[in-house]
């Protein structure tokens, strides 16, 4: 209970933070620069959101307002924000360029296999997706893995993805995230 009460009080104080700085686009793209970070995100567990398709980004913060897709602080974050600051934000992040990864090169090379055989038809040869599909290209291999786990037990939906998730191993999805990683 008090876990619960103390992530309210922190998501509460966060949402007036980000009201108050909601004043314009640019202020509330420094609102997602806290944790998503500007050319790469701040936490191995949160995306990169620079260079990833505008069009990806706006779709997945509706998920979020309209609960198909469950965060309880990215809800709560983007509650708030209206569709056109969204559109805004969205290709901002989508003209930077993303930091480059670093990744364990023989695991790649093992992630690399997986990834042409899997990923590549619809992620694309570079992992750029399209405007209906995240571009993978500079993600962090730790939040490849927790997404693909959460398609693989069903916390994350999506029509095609909870398949090619629940074909992977957890060692393969390590594999195929680091190699993604250096994309």
């Amino acid at each position: 209970m008090f876990k619960y009460s103390l992530r309210l009080v922190i998501t509460l104080l966060a949402m007036f933070t980000t009201q108050a700085a909601f004043a314009d686009a640019e202020k509330k793209m420094q609102i997602c620069i806290g944790c998503h970070g500007l050319e790469s995100s701040t936490s191995p567990e949160y995306p990169n959101l620079a260079g990833q398709n505008a069009r990806y980004i706006f779709n997945q913060v509706q998920n979020f307002k309209n609960g198909s897709r469950d965060d309880f602080t990215m809800t709560m974050m983007v509650e708030a924000i209206s569709d056109e600051d969204i559109q805004k934000i969205s290709e901002a992040y989508a003209k930077i360029t993303p930091a480059k990864n670093k990744a364990d090169a023989k695991l790649a090379a093992k992630g690399k296999v997986i990834f042409e055989e899997v990923c590549i038809a619809c992620h694309g040869a570079s992992g750029m997706g399209d405007e209906n599909i995240a571009r993978l290209a500079s993600q962090k291999s730790v939040y490849i893995v927790k997404q693909l786990k959460a398609f693989k037990s069903g916390a994350r939906k999506n029509d095609t993805m909870p398949d090619v998730a629940a074909a992977l191993s957890v060692d393969d999805m390590k594999a195929v995230a680091e190699f993604i990683s250096g994309l």
